[in-house]
């Protein structure tokens, strides 16, 4: 958490998308409820808001990604996340700013 805040000082954070992993059909199970009881957390501890995103399918969008530029094995295993990340929060700005 101290590195969270660290961050959102440094580079003015205001607000945090947060992947919420839903089921593929729709439902929450154990993962999203994890995911929004650290949510919650998250908001209380570095005072911002917190918005919680789709994430279904990114891994699987980021592997795709990586095979079509044929990062292989331990490399894509190391990235595929950081991917996936990058593809929620770009799902989430072509969302809110258009």
């Amino acid at each position: 958490m101290e590195r969270l805040k660290a961050i959102v000082s440094d580079y003015d954070v205001s607000k945090i998308v947060v992947g919420l992993p839903y089921n593929m059909d729709g439902s929450t199970g154990d993962s999203a409820n994890k995911v929004m009881q650290w949510s919650g957390e998250l908001q209380t501890e570095l005072g911002l808001p917190v918005e919680l995103w789709d994430e279904r399918l990114t891994t699987y969008e980021a592997h795709e990604l990586l095979i079509h530029f044929k990062v292989k094995g331990q490399k894509r295993r190391q990235i595929v996340d950081k991917i996936a990340a990058s593809i929620i929060l770009k799902s989430y700005l072509d969302a809110t700013i258009s």
